[in-house]
């Protein structure tokens, strides 16, 4: 395939590259000393301890592997195996074997010479590879005690600090710590009075005004406000929408024109709500107005500075199709959407060198190129860097790949070779990916540990924000830190969404396990929203940056089933991103950031409404869920959950839940799609107690197909009119 460059081009050599010259006799004699034209920088030399297989999940794991400095300083001694570890054996200066060893204790002792910067380009960084997985960590981190890595089951201590993995872990497990996450589940769940009263206070809630259009699908949940929300959600986006010369609507991004970065969202709630006339008309603006190389662009101002919307606006017209099983629409626009997939697979192809210049080798250091079949950098949004980004390509691949799986139903040969571009695809972006992962340092988080970070590019070391200067900013408007959890969660949730990533990943569960801990526990818009916010009081109501719709932590914990956090995510950014003005304009409308913008923003609305209706109604795989990720509450004895109408994958369908918990029961009745039927119907009854099912019925005869723990009814084989009870 020619070059190879499928990473970016880092620093392999164990000594490092502003360090190379430096001999590893010269450890002992350089710590302490001031680091040459980096004052005040020193050089830190220590002992280090990194242990593996101290787990009874890892015991039995083969951990062959090597060690290197991966950024500009740092050196690496030679490591030996440590004090009675007699499976690890060296086999060069830097490599080793570590077979399976029982209990035995494994891992290597090696000296280090480091930066003490904790930031920036002359920090650290040190990579462990191994045969049961990689990571890398920041030797100046060790001055707040070891680092203990649990997703591949990695120990790092300094050699002084005399203490084990196990011993170590047993010492956390003391403590009981708790991340964001584990806080969450064990709190009451999250309601979106207490949300908004959180943040708004006292005052009497306005009255909601009166749509004069409503969704198709119905929606009523034992929440008057919400219920009102989902009524105004149509009409919300279409009564800010414009009409062209023939009367159709041209879906915008109010406050701003059509914006496919933004407007694909947009278009997608349409959908999900029912309203697919609009939609379509929203798509025609697109489709009518393609450039001639087949690019899904507009000639407007907001288009040119966030030209990244050509790689995601393909995706909301697949999702149109898989909506509305309209398969005429999709015969007659199928032209146009290869164009628009040819577009992406063509710019992708420009990187498909056999050989990089000498400038291209070097733009891969900093984004100005990128590795073998993948996007080049684009314009992506206010105040862009001019640099590459994930969403880049996860949003191109997901656009290739949906394309690719839809436009099968009508012409399985172009199907199937859109399949191939997918995964030819896929086998260039994964390898990148996954080694970005490797190279960015591991993150302390609240319960002690030490968990990945997923970056927001293949140049960058762990988060951006500290990859920059002491002082530096990035998009001054939204904070240093806005891009460290808004575009990594963003690609993020393309790739669990189109298979790249898994949802069950280690290192997707961590990095979200970062972004709570660290970038969303006490945040710079937390202390403009509330003057005297106190982390320790006031965290379960906060957990939102800058501009909810980008903020994509309830999709992941929707697709993670982690229903909890689901309910606190996106009711905490529903309460700050709603507006009470006195202006009737304005009253329960979404603003656009959660510090100021009061401008009535589509995009946001549309985001919080795909979560409500995927809380209510998701597809996962060619599973339908119904109910997935609604709170306890809603189950109380004496009330209902109602959905009407809702457009699915396989089809229209309905349901409604009635709870008589006082009874023992709780009883669904359902109205299956029938376009294509699902492989199966996970229907979730979240008891108000959290009760397990202990026996259910299906038309009135025992049904031995669900899961207590799951909490979850499976229905398979069945069509029309099903009535489910769940007896406790």
């Amino acid at each position: 395939m020619g070059n190879r460059a499928s990473a970016p081009a880092v620093v392999t050599s164990p000594q490092g590259a502003l360090a190379a010259a430096v001999s590893t006799a010269d450890l002992d004699t350089l710590d302490g000393q001031p680091i040459p034209g980096e004052e005040p920088l020193r050089w830190r030399r220590a002992d280090v301890v990194v242990e593996w297989g101290f787990d009874t999940a890892t015991a039995g794991v083969a951990y062959d592997g090597s060690i290197e400095s991966t950024h500009p300083l740092g050196i690496v001694g030679v490591p030996k195996p440590l004090p009675g570890d007699s499976a690890t054996t060296m086999i060069g200066d830097y490599m080793w074997r570590s077979p399976a060893a029982g209990g035995a204790r494994r891992g290597i002792v090696v000296a280090l010479l480091y930066s003490s910067a904790t930031r920036g380009a002359t920090r650290t960084i040190i990579t462990v590879r191994t045969s049961a997985g990689s990571f890398s960590f920041q030797p100046v981190d060790l001055a707040t005690g070891p680092i203990l890595a649990p997703e591949y089951g990695f120990f790092v201590a300094k050699a002084a600090a005399n203490t084990t993995a196990r011993a170590f872990a047993e010492e956390l497990a003391a403590k009981n710590l708790k991340t964001v996450r584990q806080m969450v589940r064990e709190h009451a769940e999250q309601t979106f009075e207490h949300a908004v009263r959180a943040l708004h206070g006292d005052m009497e809630l306005p009255p909601m005004p009166e749509p004069t259009i409503e969704p198709v699908m119905t929606v009523e949940v034992p929440d008057e406000y919400l219920t009102g929300l989902w009524r105004l959600g149509a009409w919300g986006i279409i009564r800010r929408c414009e009409k062209d010369e023939r009367g159709a609507t041209i879906v915008g991004d109010h406050p701003f024109p059509p914006l496919g970065a933004e407007t694909d969202r947009i278009l997608w709630a349409l959908d999900q709500m029912g309203m697919h006339t609009v939609a379509e008309e929203g798509m025609a603006n697109w489709l009518d107005n393609q450039q001639e190389d087949g690019c899904l662009s507009l000639d407007n101002w907001i288009e040119a500075t966030h030209k990244i919307g050509a790689l995601i606006i393909l995706w909301a017209m697949t999702e149109h199709y898989r909506l509305t099983g309209d398969t005429e629409w999709l015969k007659a626009q199928a032209p146009r959407l290869k164009a628009a997939a040819d577009w992406i697979i063509n710019r992708r192809r420009t990187t498909m060198k056999a050989a990089l210049s000498p400038k291209e080798a070097e733009g891969l250091k900093t984004g100005d190129w990128s590795p073998y079949g993948l996007q080049l950098k684009i314009a992506s949004g206010d105040g862009d860097m001019g640099r590459y980004y994930y969403p880049n390509d996860a949003f191109a691949y997901q656009s290739v790949k949906l394309f690719a799986d839809v436009i099968a139903d009508v012409d399985p040969k172009l199907g199937a070779e859109y399949a191939a571009e997918a995964e030819a695809y896929c086998t260039n972006m994964l390898p990148v990916v996954n080694e970005s992962i490797v190279l960015s340092p591991v993150i302390k988080v609240r319960d002690g540990t030490y968990r990945s970070f997923i970056p927001q590019g293949f140049q960058d070391r762990g988060p951006l924000s500290r990859a920059l200067p002491e002082g530096s900013d990035v998009w001054s408007h939204c904070g240093i830190y806005h891009t460290d959890y808004g575009r990594t969660v963003t690609a993020i949730e393309a790739w669990v969404r189109s298979g790249v990533l898994s949802v069950d990943d280690r290192r997707v569960d961590g990095h979200f396990d970062v972004a709570e801990d660290v970038f969303l526990w006490d945040h710079i818009w937390f202390r403009k929203r509330k003057a005297d916010y106190t982390p320790e009081r006031d965290w379960f109501d906060f957990g939102w940056g800058y501009q909810s719709g980008w903020e994509r932590f309830p999709e992941y914990y929707l697709w993670k089933d982690d229903v909890e956090n689901f309910i606190r995510s996106w009711l905490n950014r529903c309460a700050v991103d709603l507006n009470f003005s006195a202006n009737p304009e304005r009253v329960w409308t979404f603003n656009e950031h959660t510090f100021h913008a009061e401008n009535d923003k589509s995009h946001g609305r549309a985001v919080f409404l795909s979560n409500f209706r995927n809380m209510l109604v998701t597809e996962i795989g060619d599973e339908l869920w119904l109910a997935r990720a609604t709170p306890r509450a809603w189950l109380e004895q004496g009330k209902t959950i109602a959905v009407g109408k809702a457009p699915t994958y396989f089809g229209s369908m309905g349901y409604e839940i009635v709870s008589d918990v006082d009874k023992g029961t709780i009883t669904a009745t359902i109205e299956l799609p029938s376009r294509t039927a699902p492989k199966g119907v996970w229907l979730r009854l979240r008891h108000p107690k959290a009760l397990p099912i202990k026996s259910v019925t299906v038309n009135g005869k025992p049904w031995k197909d669900f899961d207590a723990d799951k909490e979850a009814i499976v229905l398979r084989g069945l069509t029309g009119k099903v009535t489910v009870t769940a007896s406790y």
